[in-house]
């Protein structure tokens, strides 16, 4: 009887969703400007978190402008069993730093920076 209970446990957490996500690592040297669009300011958004300090937000452009610490990662995606560009809240970035801002304007191009870092973590590093 004891182990069908341990069965039923373990088949029900060998079952559990699993969540992934997807951060942005600075590994410049120096803060740089994160800036995406749609931002929406909502309280839902996954870009509000301790690591990204929102500086400005364009209302009419709906871009929001975020500054990222030197050596710091910030989660700005996350998805239920799997990792793909529509979990992207965002399908424009610019990431501006003293000497150089690349901008990306295509969802599928932006998730394709993100690489696998450890089981269900992507992670693009900004060097």
């Amino acid at each position: 009887m004891k182990l069908t209970g341990y069965l039923a446990i373990l088949l029900l957490l060998a079952s559990c969703d699993y969540t992934t996500t997807g951060e942005i690592c600075n590994h410049k040297g120096a803060d740089i400007e994160v800036v995406i669009s749609p931002f929406d300011n909502s309280d839902y958004s996954i870009l509000k978190n301790d690591q990204l300090t929102l500086t400005r937000w364009d209302t009419l452009e709906q871009k929001g402008y975020f500054q990222l610490k030197s050596d710091v990662c910030a989660p700005v995606a996350m998805g239920i069993n799997s990792f793909a560009p529509q979990e992207l809240m965002f399908n424009y970035i610019e990431i501006r730093s003293l000497t150089d801002t690349l901008i990306i304007s295509n969802q599928k191009e932006i998730h394709q920076r993100f690489k696998e870092t450890k089981r269900y973590h992507y992670k693009w590093i900004i060097e």
